[in-house]
């Protein structure tokens, strides 16, 4: 299990530069859950929960989208999605 863990700090480390350079996409509290998931998850199970994260992320986006027609551009928290797809990879991946 902890063979792997230098691969999903490095996706980290890239996760957290991204946010230093580009000044956008994922905040800090973002991040640092990522971080602390990759000490315990392997690879896949990391990739499986960002994949998850941000499907439901698109499926409550475009619900609120469909609800308010002139919301275009408004800001929407990525933790919580991130949490349950990493629950989500967990609980599915039997660990």
């Amino acid at each position: 299990m902890f063979l792997m863990a230098p691969f999903t700090q490095a996706i980290s480390a890239l996760l957290l530069l991204s946010k230093f350079l580009l000044r956008t996409g994922l905040g800090g509290g973002d991040v640092k859950l990522l971080a602390a998931s990759s000490l315990f998850l392997d690879w896949t199970s990391l990739l499986r929960g960002i994949f998850i994260g941000c499907l439901l992320a698109l499926c409550v986006g475009i619900l609120a989208w469909m609800v308010h027609k002139k919301i275009y551009n408004c800001e929407m928290a990525f933790v919580p999605f991130l949490t349950i797809g990493i629950l989500g990879a967990v609980f599915c991946s039997g660990f």
